[in-house]
């Protein structure tokens, strides 16, 4: 009847909506040191536990951890969720990002700068580190009890800071910036 044409309808376009959703956001571990933020292979999947098939992107947690160093020299096609820089609870005293001249990289939500007791460092020189966020602030979190190991160093290039949260845009927790150039 035509009632049930109408239910069946509904139902293959409720199916159909839930599987072409993103099952889940993955966690990619950043392998080389020093190594190029934008090659696929320079990364690990460990939400899926194999190599990454993917840079980063929406939603995801890129980790560079284990003494690591990410060099971003040119423009990186996608923009990653959040970013973290070292962390110990993941393994791994410290952890690097180069940000260097004709490089561009973007993120979203919050980028750690060593947490949990590791040494975070992100060098901004000469390249463009943009925050893009939508309904949120941009934030830098580091260390709360030892912001000295929390390091954003910018001596040339920009960074960006892109928000609609009304009053804060930038938000800055615990980490030391050293601004030269």
């Amino acid at each position: 009847t035509r009632m049930k044409k109408l239910w069946i309808i509904l139902l293959s376009l409720a199916a159909g909506i839930l599987m072409h959703q993103k099952a889940r956001a993955d966690i990619l571990v950043f392998t080389q040191a020093p190594g190029d933020w934008g090659v696929v292979g320079n990364w690990y999947n460990n939400t899926a536990a194999a190599s990454a098939t993917a840079l980063p992107g929406t939603g995801d947690n890129a980790i560079i951890n284990n003494n690591k160093i990410a060099e971003v020299n040119s423009v990186v096609g996608t923009t990653a969720g959040q970013v973290t820089v070292a962390n110990q609870v993941s393994a791994g005293p410290t952890g690097t990002l180069n940000v260097n001249g004709g490089g561009s990289l973007g993120y979203q939500g919050i980028m750690y700068i060593g947490a949990n007791g590791a040494v975070g460092t992100v060098n901004l020189q000469g390249g463009n580190l943009t925050s893009v966020n939508t309904g949120a602030r941009t934030v830098l979190y580091g260390q709360l009890v030892n912001p000295s190991v929390s390091i954003f160093n910018l001596s040339s290039g920009t960074f960006t800071a892109q928000g609609s949260a009304a009053g804060d845009t930038l938000f800055i927790k615990a980490t030391t910036m050293n601004l030269s150039g």
